[in-house]
């Protein structure tokens, strides 16, 4: 059964499975990707405990998990849900122990404010040994024009340099420079057969989208370094993801993930989302 949030401006539905919101309503427009075109059956998947493709090692061992993890496919249980607020969570089991060999407990919260939405993730290692993990989220967000209008505004000046990827979304160590600036104007070849920006440790913890002038919403983050933006192909919409890693390069031995959990330690990534009216 999926949790409802709302309060009369914004109407929030999440899934248990993955603990991944699949409508998110805004003064009555669907602000989540729909999979209008057949591209993406997704809409905003938790990342755990990898982002991307990320092999690690840890202690001689290699482990290699699914394309970013295992926790949006997994069934979450709904712990608490009063209309506002909605707590799921996910333990480690016999299933989860044959890909990450740990004890841990991951939590996903979403509570609804007057305008948005404030998600938070948080892992923590229930285990004797060290845990190690990455958080991201994968928000979608709707556009409501070509994405050639839409211009996305950061807090701080950046260096656009985006790290390059081959077709298993490894990286090759090219790189495409987009210049410095605050704001990086959106293009459909920025993205096209499946492209995705990737920029490592961004600066800023706010974007704001604009189309044509218009701020269409706020997205701030906490808890992750590297910053990816990626559309479903053909899709009218576009994905701003938090990554607390980079994916692993092509060709290169594989490296700790780089964070590591004590015993009870936790790790917390934040989003938090303010909407803005769109003009029809």
């Amino acid at each position: 059964m999926n949790a409802v949030l709302e309060n009369g401006r914004i109407r929030a539905e999440i899934s248990p499975l993955g603990a991944e919101p699949v409508s998110i309503k805004f003064c009555g427009r669907e602000r989540l990707w729909q999979n209008e075109n057949g591209a993406w059956a997704g809409h905003a998947p938790v990342l755990f405990p990898v982002c991307g493709m990320r092999p690690f090692s840890d202690g001689g061992k290699t482990l290699r998990l699914p394309r970013h993890g295992f926790a949006r496919k997994s069934h979450f249980l709904l712990s608490f849900c009063d209309g506002k607020r909605a707590e799921f969570t996910l333990s480690a089991s016999a299933e989860t122990k044959k890909l990450y060999p740990y004890d841990f407990v991951l939590k996903a919260e979403y509570e609804i404010e007057e305008d948005g939405l404030h998600a938070r993730f948080e892992a923590v290692n229930l285990g004797e040994d060290p845990m190690p993990l990455s958080l991201g989220g994968h928000f979608s967000f709707a556009l409501f024009s070509p994405i050639s209008d839409y211009v996305l505004l950061f807090e701080k000046e950046e260096r656009f340099l985006s790290l390059g990827h081959d077709e298993e979304g490894l990286l090759t160590g090219e790189t495409a420079d987009m210049g410095t600036g605050y704001e990086l104007k959106l293009a459909e070849s920025m993205f096209e057969d499946g492209k995705t920006l990737i920029f490592g440790n961004v600066r800023s913890r706010t974007v704001s989208l604009f189309s044509e002038g218009n701020c269409e919403l706020r997205f701030s983050f906490g808890g992750a370094a590297n910053l990816l933006l990626w559309r479903p192909q053909g899709g009218s919409a576009v994905c701003i993801e938090p990554w607390g890693n980079l994916p692993h390069r092509a060709g290169e031995e594989f490296a700790p993930l780089p964070m590591c959990l004590s015993k009870s330690e936790r790790a917390v990534l934040c989003q938090k989302i303010r909407y803005y009216e769109v003009t029809p």
